[in-house]
């Protein structure tokens, strides 16, 4: 009749007309996965919030850099992330490998302790990220950049929240593999600028967190793990 469509614009020949039905995509099952940054039990003691205060501290008036590693205890993968981190956070790597696949914990790339980050002079703090960047790209399968934005308004400078890039391109997914370590490394920049001339926060995370799934396709469990910078 002049009122039907042809068959190529009938629903069931979009479906496939005579076809077996499609089975469902498989369930996933996902939970958060909370990566902590090592923090100084004095300051969350000081301020009577360490469930909600695991900071370190960062020098002031300065450059300096942090990294920690975890250890994961199943294989899956980490579909989206993002970093706890606060304004004066410049650059941070996430990547696959302990901190001593890209030269750290050697040299004069040691903390003194987890939770102290390493002075950086002003002047090599560019050359510094930029070497670091060439080396986690070199050794690393996974290589991921978090970086703040920058938004300018009325002619004041803000310093926005970033999104994570892996492996050059947007977006935060990538394998983890039971037994394996992934490493944070963050640069911090305290000094005052146009965005903050009065003051600057010294108290720092560098906490990551996500979703997750199992390659078993089981549940994965709520799992939180503490980072520590030359891991065991």
């Amino acid at each position: 009749t002049s009122g039907s469509l042809p068959k190529e614009g009938r629903p069931e020949a979009a479906r496939g007309e005579g076809s077996a039905a499609q089975p469902p995509a498989p369930l996933r099952y996902l939970a958060p996965y909370v990566w902590a940054s090592p923090f100084d039990m004095r300051l969350c003691a000081l301020f009577g919030t360490c469930p909600l205060n695991f900071t370190f501290h960062v020098p002031e008036n300065a450059t300096s850099a942090l990294w920690y590693s975890v250890r994961h205890r199943e294989s899956g993968r980490l579909l989206s992330f993002d970093l706890h981190t606060h304004e004066h956070l410049v650059t941070a790597f996430i990547f696959s490998g302990r901190p001593e696949s890209v030269g750290l914990n050697s040299g004069g790339w040691r903390l003194s302790q987890p939770w102290l980050p390493l002075a950086v002079p002003p002047a090599s703090l560019p050359g510094s990220i930029a070497e670091f960047g060439e080396k986690v790209a070199a050794a690393s399968p996974t290589a991921c950049t978090y970086q703040p934005t920058v938004e300018v308004v009325s002619g004041a400078r803000f310093v926005r929240r970033g999104y994570p890039r892996c492996n050059g391109t947007a977006g935060s997914s990538f394998a983890v593999a039971e037994g394996e370590y992934t490493t944070v490394l963050g640069f911090f920049d305290t000094r005052p600028s146009a965005s903050l001339p009065k003051r600057v926060e010294y108290f720092q995370h560098l906490s990551l967190m996500g979703l997750w799934t199992l390659d078993s396709g089981m549940p994965p469990p709520l799992d939180a793990r503490l980072g520590a910078d030359q891991p065991v």
